[in-house]
């Protein structure tokens, strides 16, 4: 590891100086589209290896010369990020700069909920925000009969067909209940934010509904 990636610094430092400026290979746009990622050497103490895109290779190489290269429209806007620390990049980049984590694309801003100083998502980061300590697992449980008369009203409407209101009743007052205890350990161990909230339910005995809502306590500031 140490050998490869002591060639892979000197190709990248031969390459950024300009020592190669007319080899058709580095010219070639096709074959520089092609070279997807390029290896460096990012720690000079354990050699660590991270994948830069052909695209912002061709940025360096470029302010290396003393020119720019223009990013089209879609480039400029972010549409993908690193699930790991969050960092946003264009459509053509593959990897994280920071960590080397495969970027994932953007879609819709994850919905933000509050509950009191607590907010809580069901993605792995809270957006605007970086995650600054991870304070542990946090759930909140709660158990719900249907009752006799539940039942009852629920076996006759299953007959006729259709919704069966008295279970989507209790279902969401239990989860509801689940989510508010959930957060309130969360508030107990100092936590400003939730993070990757789930949920999972389970029968007891046919009679009984146990609901869990289960998420990772975390402290978060504003990104600068």
């Amino acid at each position: 590891m140490r050998s490869t990636a002591m060639m892979m610094r000197g190709m990248y430092g031969r390459i950024q100086s300009g020592i190669y400026p007319g080899n058709p290979l580095l010219s070639s746009s096709g074959m520089a589209d092609f070279m997807v990622t390029l290896l460096y050497v990012c720690n000079k103490n354990n050699y660590g290896v991270i994948m830069v895109t052909s695209e912002e290779m061709k940025r360096r190489l470029a302010e290396r010369r003393g020119g720019a290269v223009s990013a089209s429209p879609k480039e400029s806007s972010a549409e993908k990020f690193c699930p790991n620390c969050g960092k946003e990049y264009g459509a053509d980049s593959n990897f994280c700069d920071e960590c080397g984590t495969r970027l994932e694309e953007r879609r819709e801003a994850p919905a933000v909920e509050k509950h009191g100083d607590v907010v809580y998502v069901t993605s792995n980061y809270v957006p605007g925000y970086r995650a600054v300590k991870t304070l542990g697992f946090v759930y909140g449980l709660t158990v719900r009969s249907r009752g006799l008369g539940g039942q009852i009203g629920a076996g006759l409407r299953s007959i006729v067909g259709g919704e069966i209101k008295e279970y989507v009743t209790m279902m969401e007052h239990s989860r509801q209940e689940a989510l508010e205890r959930m957060l309130d350990h969360a508030c107990e161990l100092g936590a400003n934010a939730v993070i990757s909230v789930r949920f999972d339910s389970d029968s007891i005995s046919d009679i009984m509904q146990e609901i869990l809502a289960y998420g990772t306590a975390v402290i978060v500031e504003p990104e600068e």
